[in-house]
């Protein structure tokens, strides 16, 4: 069965929410609570579970978009279909503690692979202070936020600084 991962309520009157990255792409196995998404509203950033076990099938938007409350941020091929597919269920095995689980890939090959991934990632300290809407007029002024150096508490980029940076850019200096 395929189980829609839509933007849940995340409170305070909060409709809409950036998203951040995917930690996780279309193929990947995930279990549940396990993290899925970095999603950016106006009070914060936060990492997003996966609500059910199974396989990653669609993700409908992609970094730097918005969604709204309601829009469905992933679909997961729950266990249920795959069950229904396998003409014949296996039973399930206890759980093993965590010390007992053998990695299925040998250790050095491993931080090999999480090493190359996290090289292909963008660096994530160059991360500016902006609220959503700020980047939002950000891209709708086709403003590099990344440029731009903030004026707000912390130096958190604010509208008025996108603003003026877009102004900046259509009037050039003499």
């Amino acid at each position: 069965m395929r189980y829609v991962f839509r933007l849940p309520d995340v409170g305070e009157g909060i409709a809409h929410a950036d998203i951040v990255e995917y930690l996780v792409k279309v193929g990947d196995t995930v279990e549940a609570d396990q993290m899925v998404l970095r999603i950016e509203t106006d009070k914060a950033v936060v990492e997003l579970p996966a609500p059910v076990a199974g396989t990653i099938v669609e993700i409908p938007f992609k970094p730097g978009d918005t969604a709204s409350v309601g829009d469905p941020l992933l679909v997961i091929e729950t266990e249920a279909e795959a069950a229904e597919a396998a003409p014949t269920p296996e039973p399930e095995k206890p759980r093993k503690w965590p010390e007992e689980v053998e990695a299925p890939v040998p250790p050095a090959k491993a931080a090999a692979e999480r090493e190359a991934a996290r090289e292909a990632l963008p660096e994530p300290s160059r991360r500016v202070l902006a609220t959503p809407h700020t980047r939002k007029i950000a891209r709708e002024l086709n403003v590099d936020i990344n440029a731009i150096k903030g004026s707000g508490p912390h130096g958190r980029i604010t509208d008025d600084d996108v603003r003026k940076a877009a102004s900046e850019v259509a009037a050039p200096a003499p």
